[in-house]
């Protein structure tokens, strides 16, 4: 069984501490019942480093005097299980090192705003423009929720929702209109994919693009449409007639 919390230190130095299994927290005794004794085993290295694996022991169930006997082999056996998702989550490490470098060299050159979520929303990378186009700059830790007006909330998380629900990894194109931090209003296009299970980015990838100057060029255009259109004539002939 493998665990996500760091055994205590024993005695001796030792790696790994041998009890019975009717002395663990309930939580580990469980899916050890019937086994009279347990071996935890640490899978922490002893080499400095940043990455921290999600695995930190392992705990083997078993007779008491078969795991006394195998003590010494399971600690080296967990200690090179240890070097090895260390080796691991270092590649994953220096993969997603590389991934938003990439990403930051691409969308540095644009007016777009790139900005990609974590699986739990948490904001892992956005491109310099964001600050620009929102006129607000990301704090060390945040979600899209701490750059976005609480009032917007609501259409973010509908394109969120069915940008998940997509199961063909298409995405969602929408538009959003947002109030900037210095109070003024933006409309922008929004482009948003889940690729939470792609391994080179898992997480959910928005494209944000201003197309304000769009809307406020096309407005008069606009305008005389509806002016032309049989509503617009109606409206016309309503207020010569009785205006």
């Amino acid at each position: 069984m493998l665990l996500d919390h760091q055994p205590p230190a024993t005695a001796g130095g030792r790696r790994s501490r041998l009890s019975a299994t009717r002395l663990l927290h309930p939580d580990l005794r469980a899916p050890l019942a019937g086994l009279p004794a347990t071996l935890v085993a640490s899978l922490a290295t002893d080499q400095p480093g940043r990455h921290r694996s999600p695995v930190s022991a392992i705990a083997i169930g078993g007779d008491h005097a078969v795991l006394a006997g195998l003590q010494d082999t399971l600690e080296v056996l967990a200690s090179q299980a240890a070097l090895a998702l260390r080796r691991v989550g270092r590649t994953v490490e220096t993969s997603r090192r590389e991934r938003d470098a990439y990403l930051s060299a691409v969308s540095e050159r644009t007016a777009d705003v790139v900005i990609l979520l974590d699986a739990d929303e948490w904001i892992r990378y956005a491109s310099p423009s964001m600050a620009d186009m929102l006129k607000v700059s990301v704090p060390i830790l945040s979600t899209w929720r701490d750059i976005i007006h609480r009032d917007d909330h609501g259409q973010v998380e509908n394109t969120l929702d069915r940008a998940r629900s997509a199961m063909d990894g298409s995405g969602v194109n929408t538009e959003w209109t947002l109030r900037r931090a210095d109070g003024s209003w933006i409309q922008v296009e929004v482009n948003c994919r889940d690729l939470r299970n792609h391994p080179a980015v898992q997480g959910l990838v928005l494209t944000l693009h201003d197309v304000t100057p769009d809307r406020r060029v096309d407005l008069p255009s606009t305008l005389r449409r509806l002016d032309r259109s049989a509503p617009g004539r109606n409206r016309r002939s309503v207020w010569r007639r009785f205006g």
